[in-house]
């Protein structure tokens, strides 16, 4: 029962975790679609306002153009055609008015770039054009106001010089009565002071005459005089005035196109992940081309090696050292397993007149007898060969009776020990890394020599431009991960180029394209692989080759810049 409930409760847990899992996969995709929406739709928006606000500029100039014009023509106009302007002016004012009235002002623009532009820039437009008009109606009146003013100015100035003109005709007549008078004082004498006589009567006429002269000659100075200083205190007739555009009016009402375009911006520039977007976005281009180039580069190097550089290399002829022995007769066709030369351990039975020199990590276990020494390289004639090999700080034995030597890795679990066995004057092309130890006569230490072919495409194609050769008599120890196998070139064996470990002189040592093209395009397997022929022909290789010892063929560039170096020199 317990395992029942148990079991049940494990698969509820496991029917809400996935629920789980799956409504924040989905809510996580979900949001990071609107927000990618987002930013993608806030560059459209922010060129949308940019190319409306452009438009509506282009508009206001034009439109302030024709204004100008009207008003530079009007300026000279009539009264009357001052007053049918002002109606025209006010009658559009109004029909905008409404127009402004029935029109719905988007506060939030998400509709697209075509229904963004045509509404935004009809409401500027109209806002624009109103401001104008308003503008433009003022200035008409302050034109008409002038007008009005000249007119009343021009008829108080003719009144005036009528008025001077009365006065002077007055003074003139007042002066001529006076001189009538004068005259005829002078004529009549003293007959002009006796009552009742002529003279009397025609001079009190004359002085009646003067006396009415003056006052109209007063009268006329009197008016002429209120008039003038009623001319006085009317204000000064200046120029027409000239119309300016009130630009802060002007800019308040298309004030709504600019704070939407900012408010667009900051929200482009305070949201971090549109920032980051328009930072990355000119580079998508040349990233996917770099991308593809990272993938596609590689793949037709691949190709063209595949292809062209391995079948001419396969057509050249082999790489041959030394002269062929009869080394390979140890493989025995046939026998089961016969060509598998290792074990864990090999037991070596050291006579008195051998010396063996071995890795300190490979020998496991010695007699007390024996004379063990430090050696510190294999070969002084190939230092940096015996260092790399790490056939260096070598432990040297010596027997003073046989003793039985057993060698085996202390620290690789996987590495397998072979004993090739050379005779006098035989040579074996062995690669330094694999090699442990070695047994030998004293004083008889096994020549080693260096091969160069750097004439040849085998060797560039692969990378080993030098080759080692062990020449015997002596017993060469052999490591090899997994096992080490020995067998017989014939008419002609394959193997990864990794897992070779050497092969017997006089062997036709070539390379071959890997077959098939697809693992080897994808990068599961080398291109080459060695070829061995030959009749009397052998090759040594290990069962699993080195670079897989720690489960994966991958290395970082370091180290395969290092190996391919080694192996460049034999190593």
């Amino acid at each position: 029962m317990g395992q029942l409930f148990g079991s049940f409760f494990r698969f509820v847990r496991f029917l809400l975790t996935l629920s789980m899992s799956v409504i924040l996969v989905l809510w996580s995709a979900s949001w990071a679609l609107n927000h990618l929406t987002n930013i993608r739709q806030g560059a459209p928006e922010v060129i949308t306002l940019q190319e409306v606000n452009a438009e509506v500029l282009r508009f206001q100039e034009k439109l302030l153009g024709e204004i100008s014009g009207r008003m530079h023509r009007a300026s000279s106009a009539t009264l009357q055609q001052l007053d049918m302007t002002i109606r025209e002016v006010e009658k559009r004012i109004e029909q905008l008015r409404r127009e402004n009235d029935r029109t719905f002002m988007p506060a939030v623009v998400r509709f697209g770039p075509d229904a963004i532009r045509k509404q935004l820039r009809e409401a500027a437009v109209r806002s624009i054009e109103l401001e104008l008009r308003q503008q433009e109606r003022d200035y008409l009146v302050d034109l008409r106001a002038h007008f009005v003013l000249g007119l009343g100015q021009k008829a108080a100035a003719r009144q005036l010089e009528q008025l001077r003109l009365a006065y002077l005709s007055s003074f003139a007549n007042e002066q001529r009565a006076r001189k009538d008078l004068l005259d005829a004082q002078t004529r009549d004498g003293w007959l002009a002071k006796i009552p009742l006589t002529p003279a009397y009567k025609r001079e009190q006429k004359l002085a009646a005459e003067v006396d009415k002269s003056a006052r109209l000659t007063t009268q006329s100075l009197d008016a002429f005089r209120i008039q003038k200083q009623a001319m006085a205190r009317l204000a000064p007739l200046t120029s027409p005035p000239i119309f300016h555009v009130d630009e802060q009016g002007l800019a308040q009402a298309s004030a709504f196109i600019r704070n939407q375009l900012e408010d667009a911006r900051k929200s482009a520039n305070n949201d971090l992940l549109a920032t980051l977007y328009r930072e990355i976005e000119p580079l998508l281009g040349k990233a996917c081309m770099i991308v593809l180039g990272y993938f596609a580069v590689p793949a037709a190097i691949r190709s063209f090696f595949y292809f062209v550089a391995a079948p001419i290399a396969a057509r050249r002829p082999p790489i041959l050292i030394g002269k062929a022995s009869d080394a390979c007769r140890r493989p025995v066709t046939g026998e089961r397993d016969a060509a598998r030369i290792s074990a864990v351990s090999k037991r070596v039975l050291l006579s008195p007149d051998e010396e063996m020199l071995v890795r300190h990590d490979y020998c496991q276990s010695k007699p007390q007898m024996v004379s063990a020494r430090t050696k510190w390289l294999f070969d002084w004639a190939y230092p940096l060969s015996s260092i790399a090999a790490h056939m260096w700080q070598l432990t040297r034995i010596n027997t003073a009776q046989a003793a039985e030597i057993v060698v085996s890795s202390t620290v690789d679990p996987l590495a397998e020990i072979a004993l090739l066995e050379l005779a006098a004057g035989e040579v074996f092309i062995l690669q330094a890394r694999g090699l442990v130890g070695a047994v030998y006569q004293r004083g008889r230490r096994p020549k080693i020599r260096s091969h160069w072919r750097l004439g040849t495409l085998h060797a560039w194609l692969t990378l080993q431009l030098r080759y080692l050769s062990f020449e015997g008599p002596a017993t060469l120890m052999v490591k090899g991960c997994r096992g080490v196998r020995l067998e017989a070139a014939a008419s002609g064996r394959s193997i990864s180029q990794q897992a070779t470990l050497g092969f017997s002189a006089g062997t036709a040592y070539s390379t071959v394209r890997n077959e098939p093209f697809w693992p080897y395009l994808l990068g599961e397997q080398p291109l080459l692989q060695d070829r061995f022929e030959g009749p009397r022909a052998c090759y040594l290789y290990e069962e699993v080759p080195w670079s897989a010892r720690d489960g994966t063929t991958r290395r970082s560039p370091v180290e395969a810049m290092v190996d391919a170096a080694l192996k460049a020199f034999g190593m």
